[in-house]
């Protein structure tokens, strides 16, 4: 178990929390409760920083094809949702698939490599990956990770499912 007390574990939030409790400033019960028992830093940071944020992972069925569509943050938080739809998929013999990230407002380097690693686990299946991005944010991410170049990147799900 680290040390929360030590300002290099808990990074900036947590110097601000330790700063405020040396003030005499009140902690809300949750972070009370972790510096009374002490966290590691990942479970310092999520308790804080994650609340509420939600992402949602619906699978269908079009023709041969299965189409995972996400809504929501695909990062640190999201990310697992999405590699275990992805994990569902493939164990019930879906190896071709289509990521539907029209939903997705932001997505950072674990979203990335959810979408890497689920174009690694169907090829290695002789399936196939398309992915569906009309959300110019998102896309330019992807865009300057050259995955652009690793897979085409649809503007529709009609256009992904037409060049299938």
């Amino acid at each position: 178990m680290l040390n929360v007390n030590d300002p290099a574990v808990v990074g900036q939030f947590g110097e601000q929390l330790l700063e405020g409790r040396r003030l005499g400033k009140r902690l809300s019960k949750r972070h009370a409760l972790m510096l009374r028992q002490g966290c590691d830093r990942i479970t310092w940071l999520s308790s804080d920083t994650v609340t509420g944020v939600q992402i949602v992972v619906q699978a269908h069925i079009e023709g041969d094809w299965t189409v995972l569509t996400v809504a929501g943050e695909l990062d640190v938080v999201g990310a697992p949702k999405l590699r275990q739809a992805v994990m569902d998929a493939v164990k019930d013999g879906r190896h071709c698939l289509v990521l539907d990230l029209s939903g997705v407002d932001f997505i950072d380097s674990f979203g990335i490599g959810v979408i890497v690693g689920a174009l690694k686990r169907v090829r290695l299946l002789d399936g196939d990956l398309r992915v569906m991005v009309p959300e110019p944010r998102v896309r330019r991410v992807l865009e300057v990770c050259d995955l652009d170049r690793v897979f085409i990147l649809h503007r529709s799900l009609a256009d992904a499912l037409e060049t299938i």
